[in-house]
């Protein structure tokens, strides 16, 4: 029962906080903030239940099944493991984070505001439990509603074409994934009889040449919106431009792309991968340099960090389809530390452009002059995102670069210099943001960040000190995921 709660409490929690809001908006604030306080301490507890109540031959920490529709074979089936464990703890910290930082950004309707930031988080925690396909595609698809509705009403001038573009790429790759998940139950049912959508039935399914390749590159498809990688990245610019919740978007959404690649694609297509497999490097190499060269080209800094975003999710595309332990074990680092870092600067940005509505880098610049504490904040999260080392994300590039050196070479030549560019753009955003000749308006009031926003920094800024140096224990509880995933790789060298 843990794991429903995990799920429904949040939801829950929104619809109170969206009541209570008609009373005070410190209230819904509040609550929200207690809610998903309380779903942390709730997952720590789950994950310490599965320790003391499994084995190591259990695939599964913990479970909960109850039998919904039997006639097609359809349940409400959970279940918990060390990578939805981390990007599940990631999901609610991240969503306490936006809390926080909305109570300065959001002014009107904040009582629906709580309600839609606390269903999407349930949602994506009822995408990173789900083990029957079924209920999985319910929430990959309900979990777009509240999204829409933050971007609509609380987004900028053209939030209503990004909305849209947005809508329109998830809803046509969401038709794939159940296309495809509904192929993959029909041939296990003309091979055994019985219609089952659950995960660890489907996954010893054998599925005939060519119709596997078919059925993989409907999942593959519908991930690869998500993530973003190219060409499908299209939504992502005009979304982090737009939209308020951005760092939602890093932090919570895009990670569940990658979510996909590694639960139901390298599973339940281990036997096809390798058809695959180059081609999804050749497209993590674009999606790399690609990224890297656009993001010199934007003056909007939320369209350089859109395409530092799908360069970074080039690298772990590749680091995915290499099914090595060590890239793999690397890509779980990343994704939290990329979430941390990218998903800091945005909320920094986002925090500059309350007073600075049209934030162009060709108007605007000068900045550590009026605000300092923006300023030493963003270099840091700078430093973090490209790799430097003694923070999180070095430790989650070298993992992949390491892991991918082992089986490609040339790929990992690629890696790196999207990383060494990655540094370039980077730099070069802060240098004309926040350096050289002022250029912010001498009659804009900017404030900098209070020591409120300052304290909730610190502890991203901890969080990624943390794993940079002590890297072992989020590695302990992810490298025991890959044993089903890439078993040819030896075990001596983790």
């Amino acid at each position: 029962m843990m794991l429903i709660w995990l799920i429904a409490f949040p939801f829950l929690g929104g619809l109170l906080a969206w009541f209570c809001a008609r009373f005070s908006s410190k209230a819904a604030h509040f609550i929200s903030l207690l809610v998903l306080a309380f779903s942390i301490g709730a997952i720590f507890l789950a994950w310490q239940q599965g320790e003391s109540s499994t084995s190591m031959e259990d695939l599964w920490m913990l479970q909960w099944r109850w039998m919904w529709l039997p006639a097609w074979g359809i349940e409400i089936h959970f279940g918990l493991d060390g990578l939805s464990f981390v990007l599940l703890l990631l999901t609610y910290v991240m969503g306490f984070i936006a809390v926080m930082v909305s109570k300065n950004q959001i002014s009107h309707n904040i009582g629906l505001f709580h309600f839609c930031l606390l269903w999407m988080v349930s949602g994506v925690a009822g995408i990173l439990l789900s083990l029957d396909l079924f209920l999985f595609f319910i929430f990959w698809e309900v979990v777009l509603i509240p999204l829409y509705l933050m971007v609509v009403m609380w987004g900028h001038k053209n939030r209503v074409f990004a909305t849209v573009q947005f809508f329109i790429f998830t809803q046509a790759s969401g038709l794939l994934l159940f296309l495809s998940i509904l192929a993959l139950v029909f041939v296990h049912h003309a091979q055994v009889g019985v219609y089952t959508f659950d995960y660890d039935q489907l996954i010893n399914t054998s599925l005939p040449y060519p119709l596997a390749i078919w059925i993989l590159l409907g999942f593959l498809l519908a991930f690869l919106v998500k993530l973003p990688a190219f060409p499908f990245h299209v939504w992502m610019p005009p979304l982090f431009a737009e939209s308020m919740c951005a760092p939602l978007l890093v932090g919570i959404m895009v990670k569940t792309g990658a979510y996909g690649l590694l639960r139901f694609v390298l599973p339940l297509f281990s036997s096809d991968i390798h058809l695959i497999a180059p081609w999804m490097t050749v497209l993590g190499i674009v999606s790399i340099v690609y990224g890297a060269i656009l993001a010199f080209a934007q003056n909007d800094p939320f369209k350089i960090l859109a395409y530092s975003t799908l360069s970074h999710m080039g690298l772990i595309l590749i680091g995915i389809f290499s099914q090595d332990k060590l890239a793999l074990s690397g890509v779980a680092v990343l994704l939290v530390t990329q979430a941390l870092s990218t998903g800091g600067l945005l909320m920094l940005f986002a925090h500059l452009k309350t007073s600075l509505p049209d934030l162009d880098l060709q108007k605007v610049g000068g900045l550590f002059k009026v605000v300092p504490g923006v300023t030493v904040l963003s270099l840091f999260f700078v430093m973090a995102s490209v790799g430097l080392p003694g923070l999180g994300n070095f430790v989650g590039e070298w993992l992949v670069l390491l892991g991918i050196f082992s089986t490609n070479t040339i790929s990992a030549a690629f890696a790196a210099s999207g990383i060494v560019l990655g540094a370039i753009y980077s730099l070069w955003l802060v240098q004309r943001l926040f350096y050289g000749a002022y250029k912010g308006g001498m009659h804009t009031t900017i404030s900098d960040v209070s020591a409120g926003q300052k304290a909730l920094y610190g502890f991203m800024v901890l969080l990624l000190i943390g794993i940079g140096f002590f890297p072992a224990p989020l590695l302990d509880v992810v490298s025991t995921v890959w044993q089903e995933k890439a078993p040819d790789i030896d075990e001596e060298i983790l």
